[in-house]
């Protein structure tokens, strides 16, 4: 390093430092020819300062830079008050200000149209875990830190992406036209980090495989508090908040172990309300690909709560209302359902009852009718008698019995009896050729064994 001094007047000088190669932390690239000049600091017995410098270098991953600079030192204390302007990085600008002091330190900072492509890239490469992508998406960036030592204490970031198109090498993150910001806030604990988040998304579309999600008209938001404790690899869910209007809002809460064979210790999700179609177009139909769910036409509304415990379903409360499926391949469908679905985790049995104002089975009407179970751990069973509506017939089942599990065969047993249906209306119904009279049967005591289907006892 040289540091030239040109004394003018009344403590002033101009001040020109070179020095031909500065290191930076690995994954930052190197930086040369850095030049820093200030045509009138001042110099005292006390401090250095100057408010218009400029600062000069070639940086292997961000170019060539001239940046304006201004700085004081204060000698007695060792506190450097510092600001630059001007610097382009990942083709957009870069302000910041620093105060460092013998007992804490101080940084703001904020980018402007930032390159998210290019900031992807270079978090990658400096050994950051996020997905690299590409596309012409701007982020403007503020972000205020304080700290001690080698330490920060807390860090305040507000974030604001604007992208036309974006997307990941293997296309499992991708969007269009998105605008949304993110504001976080995290302060350092006793033993770990304390973070809230926000974040609102207000335009666009966003895929993140295999979720798709169109921004309504009003914002989609979510807000979350948790602690991070580092050293036991812990995440405590404090609180989350997620509403996407016209769709689903719910309310979680939970505790993640990433050390444990089995990360999910809890977890509790509480649905405020959730709304079809959008609720199954956007988040559940991707999961249901190629099972018997994977192709409705949906309507009506669902709330409840979903509980885990040490990664396993431990608890399920759902209330529908009016809710409507219909198999798009005509394959079933229920109208107008309503009522209470429960399940839990253990041998004391709790009551399901749901009311549907109709529905069919491959083409076959059923009326309106009242279904009530039973459901435990592993067994499902009808505590009482129900009659289906089986178009100008009745099917009525006195006894049906499930039982099921993890380390258990299969069993079921069913009961019941089909009560004279009209054999014109069946075969029109199932596009059979047309035949006369009336259809009716019995269901005798079938059971079903691990393999062995039983009739009557026999």
């Amino acid at each position: 390093v040289t540091v030239q001094l040109n004394w003018l007047d009344d403590g002033y000088a101009a001040l020109l430092l070179n020095t031909p190669r500065a290191e930076r932390p690995e994954g930052l690239g190197e930086l040369s020819g850095v030049t820093l000049s200030c045509a009138r600091a001042l110099l005292t017995v006390s401090a250095a300062s100057c408010d218009h410098g400029t600062l000069r270098a070639h940086s292997s991953k961000l170019g060539r830079q001239d940046i304006h600079i201004r700085f004081r030192y204060q000698f007695d204390t060792g506190r450097i008050e510092a600001g630059l302007s001007g610097a382009k990085v990942f083709d957009g600008t870069l302000a910041m200000t620093a105060i460092l002091s013998r007992s804490h330190w101080q940084i703001n900072a904020s980018g402007e149209a930032l390159s998210l492509p290019a900031v992807t890239r270079q978090l990658a490469a400096a050994g950051i875990a996020l997905p690299v992508v590409e596309g012409n998406g701007q982020l403007d960036v503020s972000v205020n830190m304080t700290g001690v030592a080698a330490q920060f204490t807390e860090a305040d970031v507000e974030m604001q992406l604007a992208a036309e198109e974006l997307s990941d090498a293997d296309g499992s993150i991708a969007s269009e036209n998105l605008n949304a910001t993110l504001h976080a806030v995290v302060k350092r604990g006793n033993t770990g980090m304390e973070v809230a988040l926000e974040l609102e998304g207000r335009q666009g579309a966003l895929y993140v495989e295999p979720v798709f999600i169109e921004m309504p008209s009003k914002p989609l938001t979510l807000s979350a508090r948790f602690d991070w404790l580092s050293a036991k690899q812990q995440l405590l869910l404090q609180s989350l908040t997620y509403s996407h209007p016209g769709s689903v809002q719910l309310e979680a809460d939970g505790h993640i172990s990433l050390a444990a064979d089995e990360p999910l210790k809890t977890l509790r999700i509480e649905v405020l309300q959730a709304d079809f179609p959008s609720l199954y177009d956007s988040y559940l139909r991707p999961w249901l690909y190629g099972s018997l769910l994977a192709d409705l036409d949906t309507a009506g509304q669902i709330s409840g709560t979903l509980r885990w415990n040490e990664g396993k379903l431990s608890q399920l409360a759902l209330d529908p209302l009016n809710l409507s499926v219909d198999d798009r391949e005509g394959r079933f469908a229920l109208d107008a359902v309503s009522g209470r679905i429960r399940w839990n985790d253990t041998s004391t049995p709790v009551r399901s009852e749901l009311f549907w104002a109709g529905g069919s089975v491959f083409q076959v009407a059923l009326g309106a009718s009242r279904v009530v179970l039973d459901a435990s751990r592993d067994r499902l069973k009808l505590p009482q008698a129900v009659e289906i509506p089986v178009l100008d017939g009745v099917l009525a089942i006195d006894d049906f019995q499930l039982e099921f599990g993890e380390n258990k065969p299969l069993r079921w047993q069913v009961n019941g009896l089909l009560e004279p249906v009209s054999l014109p209306q069946l075969n029109l119904a199932l596009g059979w050729p047309e035949m006369g009279g009336k259809l009716s049967g019995v269901i005798p005591d079938v059971r079903y064994d691990d393999g062995n289907l039983k009739v009557g006892g026999i």
